[in-house]
Parts: C-alpha cells; sequence; structure tokens
C-alpha cells in the first residue's frame, strides 16, 4: 500500500546508498555525481558489498528479533502497561470507539496479519501515524499519553523512476548535504546500525547525513508481537518514541510550498488533486511559490538516455495533522524528466503555462457556478442583479461539474504535451501548440456547464435556467 511502499523506498535507497558508498558525508556534489556515474555503469549492486554491509548487522532485520527487533523498541513491552491492539497500526481498520467502517473489526477480536503484512504496517505507521493522544509510556518516573505525527505525514513524496529497480534507487540518493556540518560530527546511523537505543526523555541524536533525512525522523515507537510461530502479528503497541522533536530539515522527495514568512512547508496531498496538476512543480527548479524536490534537481545530471525514460511515481495521503485518514493513493508519470527545466527549459515552461490555464479555467468553473446557486436561492432575484451574498455553500453543481471537467482536462494536457513534443521532433514550434491549450480547457469547461444546465427543467425551475445562463460566459474570464 502506498504508505509502506514510500517508507520502503526510503529504506532501500538508504541501503543502496551505503552498499555503493554514496553515502559518504565528504563527497562534494561533484565528487557524488562522478562516482554515481559510475555506479550507474555496472547496471547492478556488487554481491559482496551487499554481503559485507548485512554482515555488520546480523539479526537487526528480523521483526521479531527479542533484542533489537527491526525499527522497533523492545523496551515497550516493560514501559507501557498495555498495549494498543494491532487494529492500531493497521491502516484501514477502526479502533477504540471508531465505527466499523471499511471491514469488520473490532478490538474485542482483532484479526491477525502476516508478519510480511505487519512490516508494511510498521513502515507506514512510522512515517505516517497520527499525532495527539497515544498508550502511555513510562521512562525513568516520567508518564506520557501523547505523540507529535510522522515525519511524512500529509505529504505528497516523490520518486524517479528509471528502468529498473536499481536504476531506480541509484538515481533517488540525494546529493550529500553541506548544510550539516554543524552538527558536531554526529555518526550518521540509521536505527537498525546505531549500537544502542536513544534515550526517550533527550530526544533523537542529531543525527547528519542521508540516515538523518530517510530514517532518523520518526516520532512513534512501535513494538509489534508475533504468535508463536512467528508467521503472524497478533498485536502491537504504539507509543512517543521522543519527548523533544529534533532531526528537522526538508524531505529531498517533497515539494514545498512558501509561506508569507517565506518559510518552506510540504504541499499537502489531496485525493481530488490528480498528478498532472503537479507537474510543472517538478520539472521547473525552485523560486519564491515552491521548491522542487531536491532529489529531481540531481537528476538533469544523468546521462542523457537514462533521462530519456525516466518517470515519476508519486505517493500521496490525504490526511489531517491527527487522525483523520481519507486516501492514500499512487501514480507514475510518463516519461517526462527529460522536460527539466535543465534540459529543455522552454518546454518546462510551456507545461506549466499549461497546467495554469487547466487551472484558472477550473476556478473560473467554480465561481460560475457557485453564483449561479446563489443567485437563484436568493429571493432578491430580480434577474438584474447580482446576489446579494456569495458567503454560502458552494450549492451541488460544483462537485458535478468538477467531476467532468477535471479528467477531460488531464486528457487535454496530455495531450498538448504530446503535440507538443512532436512539433519540437519536427523542428517546429511547441509554443503554438500550447497557446491552444486554455481554449481547450474552455470547451471542456463549458461541456461540464451545459451538462449541469441540461438537467434544469426551464418549465419547472425557470430561475435556475436564467441564473445558469447568467454566468456562462464567466468561464472565459481571463483566458
Amino acid at each position: 500500500m502506498p504508505p509502506a511502499a514510500v517508507g520502503l523506498w526510503r529504506v532501500l535507497t538508504l541501503l543502496a546508498a551505503r552498499v555503493t558508498e554514496l553515502d559518504k558525508d565528504d563527497l562534494s556534489a561533484g565528487e557524488f555525481l562522478e562516482r554515481r556515474s559510475k555506479v550507474l555503469e555496472r547496471r547492478q549492486f556488487a554481491p559482496d558489498d551487499i554481503e559485507k554491509y548485512f554482515g555488520r548487522y546480523p539479526g537487526r532485520f528480523d521483526l521479531f528479533d527479542r533484542e533489537r527487533p527491526w525499527l522497533q523498541d523492545p523496551r515497550l513491552a516493560t514501559e507501557c502497561s498495555a498495549t494498543s491492539g494491532l487494529n492500531r497500526i493497521v491502516f484501514g481498520r477502526s479502533s477504540g470507539n471508531n465505527q466499523v467502517w471499511l471491514g469488520h473489526h473490532t478490538d474485542l477480536a482483532p484479526r491477525p496479519v502476516p508478519a510480511a503484512e505487519g512490516a508494511w504496517h510498521l513502515l507506514a505507521t512510522l512515517y505516517y501515524g497520527p499525532s495527539g493522544r497515544c498508550t502511555t509510556r513510562t521512562v525513568k518516573g516520567r508518564s506520557e499519553g501523547n505523540t507529535a505525527a510522522g515525519p511524512l505525514r500529509s505529504g505528497l513524496s516523490c520518486h524517479p523512476v528509471g528502468k529498473n529497480l536499481f536504476e531506480s534507487l541509484i538515481a533517488g540518493i540525494p546529493v550529500p548535504d553541506d548544510g550539516d556540518e554543524y552538527r558536531d560530527n554526529a555518526e550518521d546511523e540509521a536505527p537498525w546500525e546505531a549500537d544502542g537505543l536513544g534515550d526517550p526523555l533527550r530526544g533523537p541524536a542529531p543525527l547528519r547525513g542521508m540516515a538523518r533525512v530517510l530514517a532518523g525522523r520518526f516520532q512513534h515507537a512501535v513494538l509489534l508481537t508475533p504468535d508463536p510461530s512467528g508467521k503472524q502479528v497478533v498485536d502491537a503497541t504504539m507509543t512517543w518514541a521522543w519527548r523533544t522533536k529534533g532531526n528537522e530539515g526538508l524531505d529531498p522527495y517533497l515539494i514545498y510550498q512558501t509561506n508569507k514568512k517565506g518559510e518552506p512547508y510540504p504541499r499537502q496531498a489531496s485525493a481530488t488533486r490528480a498528478t498532472w496538476r503537479d507537474l510543472d512543480a517538478l520539472l521547473l527548479d525552485s523560486d519564491e511559490q515552491h521548491h522542487r524536490p531536491a532529489v529531481l534537481s540531481a537528476v538533469q545530471y544523468l546521462p542523457p538516455e537514462t533521462v530519456q525514460h525516466m518517470r515519476v511515481r508519486v505517493f500521496g495521503f490525504d490526511q489531517d495533522g491527527q487522525t483523520r485518514d481519507r486516501q492514500f493513493f499512487t501514480q507514475t508519470t510518463p516519461p517526462v524528466l527529460r522536460w527539466l527545466q535543465e534540459r529543455d527549459p522552454a518546454f518546462a515552461y510551456g507545461v506549466g503555462r499549461v497546467r495554469d490555464a487547466a487551472e484558472r479555467v477550473g476556478r473560473n468553473l467554480t465561481q460560475a457556478l457557485k453564483a449561479a446557486w446563489a443567485l437563484q436561492a436568493d429571493p432578491a432575484d430580480d434577474g438584474m442583479h447580482a446576489p446579494s451574498r456569495l458567503d454560502g455553500g458552494p450549492g451541488p453543481w460544483v462537485a458535478a461539474a468538477d467531476g467532468r471537467y477535471w479528467p477531460a482536462a488531464e486528457r487535454v494536457f496530455w495531450d498538448v504535451l504530446r503535440r507538443a513534443e512532436q512539433a519540437t521532433e519536427a523542428d517546429g514550434d511547441p509554443l503554438a501548440v500550447f497557446q491552444e491549450a486554455p481554449a481547450r480547457f474552455v470547451q471542456e469547461a463549458e461541456r461540464a456547464y451545459d451538462d449541469i444546465a441540461d438537467q434544469v427543467d426551464a418549465r419547472t425551475h425557470g430561475r435556475m435556467t436564467r441564473a445558469l445562463a447568467r454566468y456562462r460566459g464567466r468561464l472565459r474570464s481571463g483566458i
């Protein structure tokens, strides 16, 4: 499932960096890129390097190891007076006093999950777990029962995808961050690499390097309980990991936006927003409004034959900051990284203009239908003046029109990009193709608008018909 896949991609990327020595914090950006090119030329991981790495950590990748279960804290068995219940960490199940929804699961009789699926839910909890109330944990006489949210909660994680897993992982390794130099030369260790478990009351060690970024910002502590055979997970404990927050920094796979204070914050995932509507934020270099995922900036230095077929896999989880999980999703784009701004600036800016035109028309559609609904509901409507107020609800027409417009707009978007690329290959001007896009989006908006109007019987709902007719022209505003 997508939230587990995001965690697995990060863990595998860190392991790939370890066995190829692309994780060395003394590498400059130029040295990193040179070494990465040599690694890609081998087209596979060196078996001896893999054996050497895992040989240093026997038992650390055992999900149910007694002393150091993978990515878990065995101290919870004694520091928590009760478990949290298996349903607490299995995504999609209700727990506590919540109503049964997607499946008939109750805490009175939790259904065990296979150990492999337990590992998925462990990863999903560590990266996307909720904030707020959790199982009480007592450490050195201090009892607390609340936690901060997981580091990726509500985020939109974007990963370059090549022809195979090897190419994808190598392309996804972040360039070393020189901004970590102030961290007192602390050892860069993943949780399974550390000799001991950290002090929960002091907070995580100020790690530097890739381990901090990829697997060093968890806010939850989890312990899975296996059945006697070790083949299933039958119970789980989830609680707080630290009392002080640490290991801050920007995640290299997230799109960041900038608030009014100039501070970056992750773009929120939305189940109602398709990936193509964020494509220009992946292709265009960072500006005052957004910051491209840092890992994609390094893709420009890959060999052209590699970049030519590279796609982007996007994982999203539509959640609030606390406990509400709405929907997780994933989508893989066509090969779009060949259009990065640094490689094809004219095309990348064209993508941005086309996407912006689709958004403007979509806003016009929403505003026109909202105004029409307000007008037909206004008792003072005389057919001549605007509605007295527009601060009410959007009415039923907006959602219905969105369901028609946005899928059609996506088809137009990819068709425009395909035709623009064909024009480029034929030594033509893609700009002319890009300039056609606004009119095509308006046509789709008008179709959606007219579908709504056709469902209104003018004989019995004259006010609705008149209101819809009045605002149809707004679809072309600013286009």
